[in-house]
């Protein structure tokens, strides 16, 4: 994840998109155990490679990051598409990185990183932006949704 992240800096998007694609790919064939699906969460075990969902997390986030900031370009009309695609990658991350520990240093990090996304957003969308994670939790059938509980700690119940 570490050339994805560099590829989005040096804003080499073309090699960003094929970077990510293979590395998606990668993870589907070799890890499949450890892809948080709609019909279950990953199991930590002994033999558990939990840098396996530290890069989950972090290529979450940089998609998240991806949708926010074409949201930033867009006219911002209801239904929010890249906004709710960016909870949705969001909250995915969180999932990854809450596996490791509810206090892993890549989810301080991440958090900063979506918390400078998100502190622009007026009512309406911050109110969307809640739905579509709310949304995300109950297509992935969790109990908790780690996310949102750290949306309301930084910006309050919705």
């Amino acid at each position: 994840m570490g050339l994805a992240w560099l590829y989005y800096y040096t804003d080499q998007e073309h090699r960003l998109r094929k970077h990510l694609q293979e590395l998606e790919g990668e993870i589907h064939s070799r890890f499949p155990s450890y892809l948080i699906t709609k019909e279950r969460v990953p199991k930590v075990q002994n033999d558990t490679l939990l840098g396996i969902f530290a890069q989950m997390a972090r290529m979450h986030v940089l998609k998240g990051v991806q949708a926010m900031e074409a949201f930033e370009r867009s006219a911002k009309k209801p239904p929010y598409e890249d906004l709710r695609t960016a909870a949705r990658e969001f909250a995915l991350a969180l999932e990854y990185d809450h596996l490791i520990a509810d206090d892993f240093r890549d989810l301080r990090r991440a958090m900063n990183l979506i918390y400078e996304h998100l502190k622009g957003l007026n009512a309406r969308e911050m109110g969307a932006f809640y739905k579509a994670v709310e949304e995300t939790a109950k297509d992935f059938k969790w109990k908790r949704c780690h996310f949102l509980g750290e949306l309301e700690d930084h910006f309050g119940p919705c």
